[in-house]
């Protein structure tokens, strides 16, 4: 059945056009899965999706222009009465249908960079609703909705590999378990990079049991503040999580310090070596942690907004903005097929057995910009005009 989608998508696509290829691709898996949702509920959310508005304000501008489409109420019901769950197998139907086109136009299961993070969405109703998570204060709130997400760190192939909402059941250890597994189905992990709000011994057990390496920030406390004050460059220290505790809860670790500018800079990593450039290649490639953060820019830019605080409406409008931004990167990469920039850093990262090379390969300079060949406006506009005639 996968093929069929994909051979459907590559022959609308040029028959009519890319946009008109994501819609059907979009709105035929959603209703296969789950028949209530046809193109006439789904289209305006998706409207709502690449005008960054509310589904409310969509449907009225609709409307107003005189196209045939259901009313608010009656799009929002539907959407809360599909489950989270049901939404989240969609959207892993989706992206894998999306992974094979890319495969047909030079995409291949290769060693990649990845990096996990949270996305949150602020919140600005009761503490106690379903669904929300607490943050950081940010635009004067505690509360979000959350999403969990592995992404590629490479120019031209920022795809989200996976995205999960995040509830208070969720486990973070479960979370990120899923998100390995779901993105070794697509590419192979060269390196995870994580944020600081992951460090601990759970994350650290459960990347080793992966047989997976990765970079994370370590916690500054009083234990390494006093080993960091004896030494003024880059080395590696040994680290034991919870040396207090029984054997069963204590772990070793690797720790990079680095304060060569008098200021402390802390990772922890299971990469084994003390060599200099190995470890400050080690620094420098998790730079290339902030593509994620990139790619939280650009899925905001398709996010559609609401009032509804039911927790299925909130996961299928955040999910769908996640894919909606894999379409734009898969449009780039597709308009690049047979060029250089298409993969930058393929020709490099071809050979790289070891994942000492693998590291400097990556972290190489790739001598140019990488800018996107359809800016994502431009993208937004020409899905924005596809809905328009296909509800006329």
């Amino acid at each position: 059945m996968i093929k069929i989608y994909v051979n459907r998508f590559i022959k609308t696509s040029k028959t009519k056009s890319f946009e008109d290829s994501t819609l059907n691709l979009i709105t035929t898996v959603i209703k296969k899965e789950y028949p209530k949702l046809n193109a006439n509920i789904l289209l305006p959310v998706v409207f709502a999706s690449v005008t960054e508005s509310t589904v409310t304000m969509s449907i009225k501008k609709l409307k107003k222009k005189n196209f045939i489409v259901k009313s608010n109420r009656t799009i929002l019901e539907y959407l809360s009465k599909i489950e989270s769950n049901t939404v989240e197998l969609i959207a892993i139907k989706i992206r894998t249908i999306l992974f094979k086109i890319a495969r047909r136009y030079g995409f291949f299961k290769r060693r990649v960079v990845v990096s996990i993070d949270f996305h949150d969405k602020p919140f600005y109703g009761k503490k106690d609703t379903f669904g929300t998570v607490g943050t950081k204060r940010k635009l004067g709130t505690n509360f979000a909705y959350s999403y969990i997400t592995i992404c590629i760190c490479e120019e031209g192939i920022r795809f989200n590999l996976a995205t999960i909402p995040v509830t208070k059941q969720k486990l973070k250890k479960t979370l990120i378990e899923r998100l390995i597994t779901e993105a070794r189905k697509h590419v192979s992990i060269g390196l995870i990079l994580l944020d600081r709000a992951f460090n601990g011994v759970e994350t650290s057990r459960l990347i080793d049991d992966k047989h997976a390496y990765y970079v994370m920030p370590l916690i500054d406390n009083k234990k390494i503040a006093r080993v960091c004050k004896t030494t003024r460059k880059l080395v590696v220290l040994p680290y034991i999580y919870y040396e207090n505790r029984s054997k069963e809860y204590r772990k070793e670790i690797r720790v990079i310090v680095d304060n060569r500018n008098n200021k402390n800079h802390l990772f922890t990593t299971n990469i084994k070596g003390n060599n200099r450039a190995l470890l400050s290649t080690i620094i420098y490639i998790y730079r290339k942690r902030w593509g994620i953060e990139t790619g939280y820019r650009v899925s905001g830019n398709f996010y559609a907004w609401t009032t509804s605080v039911k927790f299925n409406t909130r996961t299928f409008l955040g999910l769908l903005s996640f894919l909606m931004q894999d379409f734009w990167v898969l449009y780039n990469f597709i308009l690049r097929k047979g060029n250089k920039k298409q993969q930058p850093r393929k020709t490099l990262l071809k050979k790289c057995k070891s994942i000492v090379r693998f590291l400097k390969k990556s972290a190489q300079d790739i001598r140019f910009y990488w800018r996107p060949e359809y800016e994502v406006e431009l993208f937004k506009e020409d899905i924005a005009d596809c809905i328009k005639k296909k509800l006329t």
